[in-house]
Parts: C-alpha cells; structure tokens; sequence
C-alpha cells in the first residue's frame, strides 16, 4: 500500500516502472550473455587480455624499453580518458539535478518526450547518476 502511495505522489506511471524493470533485466541480462559468450569464443578484449598478459610476464622478466613505456602511458591514458568523460557527465547530470525546473522546460519543447512530475525528472536524474558512478567505479 505504501508503494502504491509513492508512486502516486511522485506521479509514476506503470509504464515508468516497466521501463525501469525492462531496462535493468536488459542490463543484467547482456551481462550475463557477455560473460557466458566470452568464455566459449574469443572476443577481440579477450585476446587483447591475453596478449596483455603475457607482454606483462615478459617486461617483469627483462629491462624496460621505450616501446613499453609507449604502451603503459597508451593504455593509461585511454583509462583516464573514459574516467574523465564519465566525471564530465556526472557533472552535467549534477546540474540538470540543480535546474530540475529550467531543464523540464528544455525538455518539454522536444517533440517525443511526455511531461513528467518535478520527483519522477529528479528520480531519473538520479538513477542516471547511479549508474555513471558504477560505470567509474568499474574503471577505477
């Protein structure tokens, strides 16, 4: 009963909490598909890993060359790169979280967006920044 009460006082609709619970049974669903497929066929990160790996196992075992110091700074800097992105996002979600108002007007002059309560723009703000910071803390 409290549940139904929620959902009316932030104007949810059954087919926001479909499209929630339709969006995290695809998520977790491409994930377990990704990890089941990978360990039966060789994807290009998983070969990538192996070569990774190996490379590693040679470079503790010999001085370190130029060429390697080239690929560690490479592959760094493409981490960094995704962290960044991801910490830019965060931040402009932050400040359409602070401009709920000005941004529900933005987004009521699409064309293919339906009007929504001031908590439902909040809640899916928030659930976006949910998974932008899983999304880093997988990288970090």
């Amino acid at each position: 009963m409290q549940f139904i009460q929620t959902l009316d006082t932030l104007k949810i609709t059954w087919v926001d909490v479909f499209a929630v619970f339709y969006f995290f049974v695809s998520w977790l669903s491409y994930a377990r598909f990704a990890s089941v497929k990978t360990k039966n066929h060789h994807s290009l990160y998983t070969v990538l890993h192996d070569y990774r790996y190996e490379w590693s196992k040679r470079l503790v075992e010999r001085d370190i060359r130029i060429m390697d110091s080239n690929l560690i700074s490479t592959l760094h800097r493409n981490a960094s790169q995704l962290v960044s992105t991801t910490i830019f996002i965060l931040a402009g979600l932050i400040a359409v979280l602070g401009a709920t108002d000005k941004a529900m007007s933005i987004a009521a002059n699409l064309p293919f967006t339906v009007s929504t309560s001031a908590g439902l723009w909040e809640l899916k703000v928030l659930l976006l920044i949910v998974i932008f910071v899983h999304q880093i803390s997988l990288l970090v």
